[in-house]
């Protein structure tokens, strides 16, 4: 086995696998005392508030973290619930890792609106194959480790061959 693929392997096995989502930034703006509902809305949603300021002696803005799957139709609830008074815009912000109660909410949610079971099948479950010799569980890591490092190999013997 070579260093790279050694590294890579080691790599894998020591990463924390997780799920990232996608988040956006949202700046919201009003008139003073009229986004007081905007809290509430942002409460349900999910989001996450970085900065409130009075950019004027009239106008108010805040400055809130939402995930994306909780943004859909959030400019219209905004305006809904300040009787028009709120503004939005939502910028894409980064990505962010997803708290392990979280990931096993918005899983099964997911595999239900693409009509998939909610069960994952023992295709994905960690004891797919046993180790050779020792009998114990292999792991989907390191399956995609060996998988990596099978790759890896194949593409250093096709580039010393030249192709």
């Amino acid at each position: 086995m070579t260093v790279a693929s050694r590294a890579m392997c080691g790599a894998f096995l020591m990463a924390d696998p997780g799920l990232m989502e996608p988040i956006y930034r949202v700046d919201i703006t009003g008139a003073r005392g009229n986004l007081n509902e905007a809290y509430s809305v942002l409460r349900q949603r999910n989001g996450r508030i970085v900065d409130t300021s009075s950019t004027s002696e009239t106008l108010d803005a805040i400055q809130v973290r939402v995930p994306v799957r909780c943004a859909s139709g959030l400019p219209v609830v905004l305006r809904l619930a300040t009787h028009g008074h709120a503004h939005s815009s939502c910028t894409f912000d980064g990505m962010e890792m997803v708290s392990m109660k979280e990931e096993n909410s918005i899983i099964p949610e997911a595999r239900k609106r693409k009509n998939l079971r909610e069960q994952i099948g023992c295709e994905y479950s960690c004891v797919l194959l046993k180790r050779l010799g020792g009998g114990l569980p292999i792991t989907t890591l390191e399956i995609a480790c060996s998988v990596y490092i099978n790759l890896f190999t194949i593409m250093m013997a096709c580039s010393k061959r030249g192709y």
